[in-house]
């Protein structure tokens, strides 16, 4: 079949578009897309600037510093903080709102230049949003590294089956806010008052000094179980209790298990989740703070559907 000759016009031509409908160019100047790339790989390939030296200079030794206080952070307690009853918002919480806030500034920022259709927004809302990840980030950590309890949970079991539960405003930590308050004046920090509670006492400090001090804190802790007890005998009809097991950091303070076996003339157990766990010969601090990974253990052994 022979071809058809095409007799339209030589030459089309587009008609412009409206000026409503025109683009402005990305890149302004007439610039081609060779020089915007070794504009943009230039940041990373070219020779590092000596800003750059002197800032990572700068953040390095601040990271290591980071990371040698938390370090410290988990061995000592969460004390160096300033967290101890009856304060509350201490150095952990106060910057975890912070950081909070942060991130809510930079969503606040990016939802109103979007809701007022700013055609500058999208570089400011980059920076908001980022801000705001980065600040999520960093109030993260504080309830990662956040160890030790403020609190105690009582909870009454019933044929194997929890029946009620309570938080008492008041832990482990009442123990070592007693010691501190007794011997503070000569200069016994935090980390020895942990040690005087599990039975480490310094050279210069007798344990008849504090027996009667911790038994003291020992007693607010029993009459608050004792209260939560009774309430609920108030709802429930229970005559006494069978057992009781006790477990977390606080259950080597003085006079705690025999005042627990007095007030309520039931035998105590103390809960150790590595009882039953063979460790190498070489292992420490297992079989001293077992029991103060109790809540740990738990979690970490918690399963899909589990209440």
């Amino acid at each position: 079949m022979a071809d058809t000759a095409y007799t339209g016009p030589s030459a089309l031509k587009l008609a412009e578009p409206p000026a409503e409908l025109a683009r402005e160019p990305l890149v302004l100047n007439q610039r081609s897309p060779g020089w915007l790339s070794d504009t943009v790989a230039g940041v990373v390939e070219a020779k590092t600037p000596l800003w750059w030296w002197i800032s990572f200079g700068i953040s390095f030794p601040t990271m290591i510093m980071c990371f040698s206080l938390i370090a410290y952070l988990i061995g000592t307690g969460v004390g160096v903080w300033g967290n101890m009853h009856p304060v509350m918002w201490a150095w952990d919480i106060t910057n975890f709102v912070w950081w909070i806030g942060i991130g809510h500034a930079g969503t606040l920022i990016s939802a109103i230049l979007f809701l007022l259709r700013q055609r500058w927004r999208t570089s400011i809302n980059r920076a908001a949003e980022a801000m705001t990840i980065f600040a999520v980030m960093c109030a993260g950590i504080y309830p990662l590294i956040h160890i030790g309890r403020g609190v105690t949970i009582v909870c009454l079991l019933e044929k194997g089956e929890p029946v009620f539960t309570r938080d008492i405003s008041i832990g482990g930590q009442v123990h070592i806010d007693a010691v501190m308050r007794e011997l503070g004046h000569t200069g016994l920090d935090e980390l020895a008052a942990r040690r005087i509670l599990h039975g480490q006492f310094p050279s210069d400090v007798l344990p008849e000094q504090v027996a009667a001090v911790l038994r003291e804190a020992s007693a607010q802790l029993v009459l608050e179980v004792r209260k939560t007890v009774d309430f609920y005998r108030a709802t429930a009809p229970v005559e006494k209790l069978s057992r009781i097991v006790v477990s977390g950091g606080a259950y080597q303070a003085v006079g705690l298990v025999d005042l627990l076996a007095s007030e309520f003339g039931a035998p105590v157990d103390v809960f150790d989740p590595f009882r039953r766990v063979t460790k190498p010969s070489r292992a420490i601090g297992a079989e001293v703070t077992g029991p103060a990974y109790a809540v740990a253990v738990g979690l970490a052994m918690r399963q899909e559907g589990d209440r």
